[in-house]
């Protein structure tokens, strides 16, 4: 379609070059040194504006060579109508360059040209790539720019065949790393799991955690630098300082890629004498992704946080209430061990039942075993309305260091004195973390609940 677009453009300025701009009666032969010049009409308003081409750029340019510059010039109007637009044009009138004569393009349709602009359509129609680098970097690697880690992403994408232009998801204080992604829309991991829809929800709304790097690989573990807060602007000079420092004491903010809203961009910090790895995001598509819609057993985040010395049995009617309110189905209790109870164990998981999945379509687990051990594939940090709880700031109360362990947490629920201790896990993880990520006092206010639907 492009090569026969150039014929119709040199003939048409073939045909307003004489005097009365009348049309040679026979097909023109190009000699090798004739330029566009040459067989351009002297008024600029002649050259046809559909091809988004300027007489005064083309002037030098050898015919003989202009079918391989020109294409990549072209542009097309939504409205462009090949059958309308070049109707005037003599119809023996072609140039000899194995191009299509003009005379053949009258019978073309609009429809047929739009259905090659639709198929071209077609290989945009799938969201963009995110992944995470196998491989890791010193920070000055990300110095400058940021044009240098960019590249670093192509090499990564390359090597796990994935097509497309990619950048750092990284932040200088000159260019947040948000609008580095230049306002596209639509990501997903390697596997084709959705990440993310649109941009401007970074920081608050994405479905499974970006924790692939570019050959599928599980990358849950890694630290991956960002230099950004989690709202997508820049953490300097919590970026090294711009990159620029490989001191221990300066520190560069980083993500965990289990992590969820919030947390996979600015789970904590580390050194700047260390090495990261990095976020690789394609940059060519705005595509309205299709969204996660599993099916099975709910499982949701508390909305408010839980007493610890209120008792086991009331942290399932705290459970329980929450899922009435907002209408869900079934019966529901708190995934939490208790002395005598592994968190787990208060469910069933045998083979064949219904895993478990969050109110936006997401499941939590492949199978409802995997809750056993532990093997989430995505975080339980959605509430009932559908808000992510993002960040790593919020918890839940767990009991225990493992769903399949029995544990004495805050004297067995009884206690809320700051001297005593329970366990809490990540809301943000889908790593074994998401349980047992760590002890807080008993008195501590923001330790929520997780709720799952028996």
């Amino acid at each position: 379609m492009r090569r026969a677009l150039v014929a119709a453009f040199i003939a048409a300025g073939c045909a307003g070059g004489g005097g009365d701009h009348g049309a040679p009666d026979q097909a023109m032969q190009l000699d090798s040194a004739m330029t566009i010049g040459d067989m351009a009409p002297a008024q600029p308003d002649l050259w046809p504006q559909e091809l988004g081409l300027s007489r005064d750029a083309s002037l030098d340019l050898p015919a003989a060579d202009f079918a391989q510059a020109a294409p990549k010039d072209l542009f097309i109007a939504s409205d462009f109508s090949i059958g309308n637009d070049f109707a005037l044009i003599p119809p023996d009138l072609s140039v000899l360059l194995d191009l299509t004569p003009v005379s053949d393009l009258a019978p073309v349709s609009d429809s047929a040209v739009g259905a090659d602009l639709a198929s071209a359509a077609d290989m945009a129609s799938r969201p963009n790539y995110v992944f995470v680098t196998s491989t890791t970097y010193s920070v000055a690697t990300f110095a400058g720019d940021l044009k240098n880690a960019d590249a670093e992403c192509s090499k990564r994408a390359q090597a796990g065949n994935l097509p497309g232009t990619y950048v750092a998801y990284l932040s200088i204080a000159q260019n947040h790393a948000f609008f580095r992604l230049g306002g596209k829309r639509g990501w997903m991991r390697p596997d084709g799991k959705l990440f993310l829809d649109q941009s401007t929800d970074l920081a608050k709304k994405v479905y499974y955690p970006p924790r692939l790097d570019e050959f599928g690989n599980d990358a849950i573990g890694f630290k991956v630098a960002t230099g950004t807060w989690g709202s997508g602007f820049s953490g300097n000079p919590n970026n090294c300082k711009d990159y620029t420092s490989s001191s221990p004491n300066d520190s560069m903010l980083y993500g965990s890629p289990s992590a969820g809203a919030g947390s996979w961009v600015n789970f904590s910090d580390g050194p700047c004498n260390q090495s990261y790895h990095l976020y690789c995001f394609e940059v060519d598509y705005s595509v309205v992704p299709t969204l996660p819609s599993a099916t099975g057993r709910i499982a949701f985040f508390s909305t408010s946080a839980f007493n610890p010395n209120s008792g086991a049995d009331y942290a399932d009617t705290k459970c329980a209430i929450e899922a009435t309110a907002a209408s869900l189905p079934g019966t529901y209790k708190a995934l939490l061990s208790n002395a005598s109870m592994a968190a787990a164990s208060r469910f069933n998981t045998t083979q064949g039942t219904q895993p478990w999945v969050r109110v936006d379509g997401v499941p939590i687990v492949k199978q409802a075993s995997d809750l056993v051990t532990a093997k989430l594939i995505a975080p339980i940090n959605v509430a009932v309305d559908g808000k992510q709880w993002d960040g790593p700031y919020y918890f839940a109360w767990s009991g225990s260091d493992s769903p399949n362990l029995a544990g004495t947490s805050c004297k067995n629920w009884t206690s809320n004195d700051h001297a005593d201790s329970g366990l809490v896990g990540w809301a943000s993880e889908s790593s074994p973390g998401f349980f047992g990520g760590g002890s807080r006092e008993c008195d501590f206010s923001n330790g929520h609940l997780y709720c799952l639907q028996e």
